[in-house]
Parts: structure tokens; sequence; C-alpha cells
């Protein structure tokens, strides 16, 4: 996880650690021109809150902290000043494109650095065990589910897009030791799955969680958490959820993508023999129709 991404989002911070970390993203290229006192001088805090800083970041001290503030300095871009509303009025189109194409790349960068590799290989150790994936969401990220659930299918393993409560709690009460849950929820609005998510915890079935990195909702119910780009507000005053639904397509195909490799050529034949027309045609020619 890059530093910046840490400074923005770890949380815990006292109000003196505030104003260093406030400080450091307002103006990073001038921060790491300061010594630690002058720092602490400008941010009118002490040594010791910067000493801390470095402490709750798992960094050896001052000097690391502006070595890889300097490190990342380079690939820091600052191209999207409102996630929720990226564009106005008065844009021209050619704006718009470009602005909503700024966007996804931001959004993909900021997912990439909150992705644990030894997290996502453990997920994908128990999509491969799995016979049957229980995927809880909103109808809001319906299409997204959907699209994952197809592309598993024609690698023959089975997803049950869940968005309906009746559908969540019956299908929590037919979960079997071979199924995996995942559920999908941004800010952890979806609170119907509250008690699912209590249920499958109870009864120690396998649950991942992909929600914002701000969002404690449903985290202590599940075993593994993959992190949505957090940008956006969880207000309703947005023109569209660009960034969010980005970041849950590219978290679903990394998922996807990952199952694939594993058994890449069985998978590429699966894949291409096996759509569903052509799995109907098979049947018929054994079966001589």
């Amino acid at each position: 996880m890059s530093i910046f991404t840490k400074l923005e989002y770890m949380q815990g911070w006292t109000q003196a650690e505030k104003q260093i970390v406030a400080l450091i993203l307002e103006d990073p290229a001038n921060a790491v021109e300061l010594t630690s006192r002058q720092l602490a001088q400008k941010a009118n805090t002490s040594l010791s809150t910067i000493y801390r800083v470095c402490e709750k970041l798992e960094i050896g001290g001052y000097a690391d902290l502006r070595f890889q503030i300097m490190q990342e300095l380079p690939n820091k871009r600052q191209t999207i000043s409102d996630y929720d509303a990226p564009f106005g009025e008065q844009s021209t189109d050619y704006e718009v494109i470009q602005t909503l194409a700024n966007l996804e790349k931001d959004t993909i960068d900021e997912t990439v650095s909150f992705m644990d590799l030894n997290t996502l290989r453990l997920i994908v150790n128990r999509m491969e065990i799995a016979q049957d994936i229980n995927l809880y969401t909103s109808t809001k990220h319906r299409n997204l589910a959907l699209n994952f659930k197809q592309n598993m299918a024609q690698l023959r393993k089975r997803v049950h897009v869940l968005t309906e409560v009746y559908d969540q709690e019956l299908a929590a009460l037919q979960t079997r030791e071979e199924t995996m849950s995942i559920v999908i929820t941004y800010a952890g609005r979806i609170r119907e799955v509250k008690p699912v998510l209590r249920y499958l915890r109870k009864h120690g079935h396998v649950v991942v969680l992909i929600s914002s990195l701000w969002d404690n909702t449903f985290k202590k119910y599940c075993d593994y958490h993959l992190v949505i780009a957090s940008q956006e507000s969880t207000a309703s005053e947005r023109i569209g959820r660009f960034s969010s639904n980005v970041s849950i397509t590219f978290i679903l195909d990394v998922l996807y993508s990952l199952y694939f490799k594993r058994n890449f050529q069985e998978n590429m034949k699966t894949r291409t023999e096996g759509a569903p027309l052509g799995l109907l045609l098979k049947v018929e020619e054994e079966n001589g129709e």
C-alpha cells in the first residue's frame, strides 16, 4: 500500500497527528523539503507527534517517511478534484471524456494499491475448492455481479447473484461447507445482509467482503477484505458511481483472472468449447440427435 494511501485513509489519528498528515497531503513536495523540526513547527505540534505518525505508519522514522514520499511523488496524480461530480455544466465534451478517462485510471491505481497478493491467493484457493459461490449485493451492483457470474459460468463454476432479501436469507440457510460467499457493498448500506453474515460467521462459512476502506460495518463477520477505491462519498448528490463501479469491476476481473490462470490450459479449453450453446450441441451429438 502506498504511503499516500496510508496517510489519507488510516484511522485513529489524534488531532495533533492529523495536522501533520494534512500538511503532508496538502503539499507533499514542500513537506519533504522540511526537517522534522520545521514540519512540527509548521503544524504547531511537537517532534514526538511526528515520531508517533511514523510509528503508526510502521516505518523507521522521519527520514524513511521523506524517502517514501519522494519515491512515490512522481506517480501521484491530482487530476480529479471531485469524484462525486467530476464534470460540470460548463465542461466541454472533450473535457468530460478526458476526465472520465483519468478517473478510471486513478481508480484502478488506487484499487491496486489496496490489494494484498497473499489475501488474493487465499481467496482464489477457496474459489477452487468451492462448488458454489453466493454473491450477495444490492440491485445497483447487480449488473457488475452478473458479468462475474457469466465469466465464471464459462469455466463451469456456479455463481449465484443474490440481491433480494428473501433470496439472500434462503441462500444463507442452504449454505454448505463447499459454498463460498462474497458480499459487495460500498459503504455497508445493505443492512439486511447483516443477519445473513452473522449466521454465516456463526456456522464457520467462508466470507469475502468487497467494500470501501472506511466501512467497518461488516468487517468483523468476514474472513477476507478486498478494498474498493474510496474517493466517493456516500451521499446521494452524485452524477454517477463512476469510481466505485470501475473499482468493483476491476476487483472481480482480478479474481476471475487469477482463478483462470491457476489452470490456464484447461480453462482456455473449457471457455472455448464450453459455451452454453456448444454444450447443448455436444449433448445432442452424443445422443445422435
